[in-house]
C-alpha cells in the first residue's frame, strides 16, 4: 500500500477501527504497519502475553542515539450508554452549535488525529535526509492504566533500537505545552463480614455497614489532604495544578450483598487517587490502609472476630514532571508562539517514557474536554494545523 492518503483520509480509516480497550487493536496497528511499510521503517510489533494486542514501533532514519518519539495510544473508551447523534466509528463532518466546522467520531480528539497527523507528516519528509531517528510508537490499553506502555518499557532494551532523546505525547491539550501531570493509582478494599437473616441483625456482621465506616474514613482523609494542601497553596505544584494543588481521591465503584433479606457478607469498593509529581505513588493507599487497620477493623472484630478488611493494589501510572531543558521544548515554544507551560490532572504515557530517561512533553490537537464524551469531536481549524505542526518538529529535531 503506498503512503498517499491525506490526514483526514487516514483519520477516517483509523476511526473506523473499533479499538475500544476491551477489544483487540491488531487490525488497526497492522493497517498502519502495512501503510507505512512502503517508506521502509524498522517495524516492531510488541505483543501482549496473549498476543491479542500490540504496541507498534516504527523507526525511521539512522541507528543513531537521540532523535524523537511521536507517541499515541490506539485504544479508545467505550461508547455504550452514551447518546451519539452519529455513528461513533464513522468519521462525520459537521458543525458545532456555533456553526464552526468539526469532525465527529470516537477518537477524533483522543487521540487518533495525532496519529493520522504523524503518519501524514512523515510521508511528506525526505527520510534519506534524517540525521536522527524518528520513532512512531502507537500503544494499546492506555485508557485502562497505560498497560501497553508499561509492557513496552519492560522490553525496550531488547528492541535493538537506539534510545531517543525526546518524546512528544500528542494527547489533546489544544496545543498547550504540558510538562507535568498527576499520577493515577487504584486499589480495592474488600470487607468480609458474616451472613445471616436480616430479621436478626445481631446474628451477623453487615459488610456494607462496615464499608460505610471505611468510606467515611476515606472522605475524612481526602478532606485532610485538601485542607493541608490549601494551607500550603504557594507550594511546589500550585502553578501547574492551581485548581487542585493536592492529591485527590475518588470512590469509584461499590458493590455488596446478595439479597435484601440477607445480612451482606461481602462488600467491595474500588478507589482511585491522583498524586502529585514527587509523591509516593502508593502513599495514599498506605495511609488509608494504616487508618483502617487502626480504627475500622478493630471495631468490626468486636462484633465478629473473623471479620477481615483487605486492600489490594490494582496498579498505578506515575506522575510526570519534566524539568530538563530540551530542543523539543524550545521548538514547541517557537511553533506555538506560547512561552507558557502547564500541568494537567489526567495521566499520559509521558511518565513511562520519562522513566526510560527520555525527555517527555505532552502537546497535541483537540481539547480534553471533548475526550470520553458522546459526540466527541475536533475542530477542523485545529485538525488542519496538525500535519505541519508535526512536520516542523521533525525537521527541527531530526534533519
Amino acid at each position: 500500500m503506498g503512503a498517499s492518503l491525506s490526514s483526514i483520509e487516514l483519520l477516517e480509516r483509523l476511526i473506523a477501527f473499533d479499538s475500544v480497550s476491551s477489544r483487540s487493536n491488531l487490525p488497526l496497528v497492522e493497517f498502519v504497519a502495512d501503510y507505512a511499510s512502503s517508506l521502509g521503517p524498522k517495524i516492531i510489533f510488541d505483543h501482549n502475553e496473549s498476543r491479542t494486542k500490540a504496541n507498534l514501533v516504527l523507526q525511521y532514519g539512522p541507528d543513531e542515539p537521540g532523535g524523537l518519539v511521536l507517541s499515541g495510544h490506539t485504544d479508545v473508551v467505550p461508547v455504550e450508554g452514551q447518546r451519539w447523534l452519529t455513528d461513533p466509528f464513522r468519521l462525520t463532518k459537521g458543525e458545532l452549535g456555533s456553526g464552526e466546522p468539526a469532525l465527529f467520531g470516537r477518537g477524533t480528539c483522543d487521540m487518533k488525529s495525532f496519529i493520522a497527523h504523524s503518519i501524514d507528516a512523515i510521508s511528506r519528509i525526505d527520510l534519506a535526509r534524517l540525521s536522527k531517528p524518528v520513532f512512531c510508537i502507537w500503544s494499546y490499553d492506555e485508557e485502562v492504566g497505560c498497560l501497553g506502555a508499561k509492557h513496552l518499557a519492560e522490553g525496550f532494551a531488547h528492541f535493538d533500537v537506539p534510545t531517543p532523546a525526546s518524546a512528544l505525547i500528542g494527547e489533546p491539550t489544544d496545543y498547550g505545552i504540558i510538562v507535568a501531570h498527576k499520577g493515577h493509582g487504584r486499589f480495592r478494599i474488600v470487607v468480609r463480614g458474616k451472613a445471616g437473616h436480616s430479621g436478626k441483625p445481631d446474628s451477623g456482621l453487615n459488610a456494607i455497614e462496615v464499608m460505610g465506616d471505611v468510606i467515611a474514613l476515606i472522605r475524612m482523609t481526602s478532606k485532610e489532604l485538601r485542607a493541608d494542601a490549601l494551607q500550603r497553596r504557594v507550594g511546589r505544584h500550585a502553578d501547574f495544578f492551581p485548581d487542585y494543588p493536592f492529591g485527590t481521591i475518588n470512590l469509584g465503584t461499590v458493590r455488596g450483598g446478595s439479597a435484601i433479606n440477607i445480612i451482606a457478607e461481602e462488600c467491595v469498593l474500588d478507589v482511585g487517587y491522583r498524586t502529585l509529581p514527587g509523591d509516593d505513588p502508593a502513599g495514599v493507599m498506605k495511609l488509608i490502609e494504616g487508618r483502617i487497620v487502626e480504627t475500622v477493623l478493630p471495631e468490626a472484630k468486636k462484633r465478629f472476630s473473623e471479620a477481615t478488611i483487605s486492600i489490594d493494589d490494582l496498579g498505578n501510572v506515575p506522575p510526570m514532571h519534566t524539568t530538563e531543558p530540551s530542543r523539543l521544548r524550545d521548538v514547541l515554544h517557537k511553533i506555538t508562539s506560547d512561552p507558557s507551560e502547564g500541568g494537567v490532572s489526567f495521566t499520559t504515557e509521558g511518565s513511562t517514557f520519562s522513566g526510560l530517561g527520555i525527555n517527555s512533553i505532552v502537546c497535541g490537537p483537540g481539547s480534553i474536554d471533548q475526550a470520553h464524551q458522546a459526540n466527541e469531536f475536533i475542530r477542523v481549524s485545529e485538525f488542519d494545523k496538525g500535519p505541519d505542526f508535526v512536520q516542523t518538529i521533525i525537521r527541527e529535531l531530526c534533519l
